[in-house]
């Protein structure tokens, strides 16, 4: 497992204070990685004023959708997640290198993993094509925190 925690300044993103704090992570596609991808992201948001089981649910369910269908024809791979803190907003973004997504009828799930995201997440965008997947998910911060 490759783990860092970095401060990033700059831009009109980054918190007020210059450094938003980001975590980045690369775990082997596997089951027992969900619960660390989720942990991970989980204790990065603590102190922030975020709907953590909001979050928590939508992570696992990107990355058990790299479990399950990223690497199906290769047997195995890795899968990356980064979370970073912005003004309003954090940015969980989770990508693999697996052979992207497309229909399956032999898929062992119900088919609604992305339709929760797209219900929990702000806002959900996702790359794919052959050489893997990217979802982009942003969770606003509670509304009273906002103001000054």
């Amino acid at each position: 497992m490759i783990e860092s925690e970095r401060a990033q300044g700059g831009g009109p993103d980054a918190c007020a204070d210059a450094a938003a704090a980001s975590l980045e992570l690369e775990l082997p596609a596997v089951a027992i990685s969900v619960a660390t991808g989720r942990h991970a992201v989980r204790n990065f948001c603590n102190g922030h004023p975020l709907d953590h089981g909001t979050i928590a649910i939508a992570v696992s369910e990107a990355l058990t959708n790299v479990v399950v269908h990223a690497y199906r024809d290769t047997g195995g791979g890795t899968m990356r997640i980064s979370a970073t803190m912005l003004v309003d907003v954090l940015l969980v973004v989770v990508s693999d290198d697996g052979v992207g997504m497309s229909p399956r009828d032999d898929s062992p799930g119900m088919g609604m993993g992305l339709l929760l995201i797209d219900q929990l997440a702000g806002a959900v965008d996702v790359d794919s094509d052959h050489g893997g997947t990217r979802m982009e998910m942003r969770f606003e911060r509670a509304a009273e925190t906002l103001r000054g």
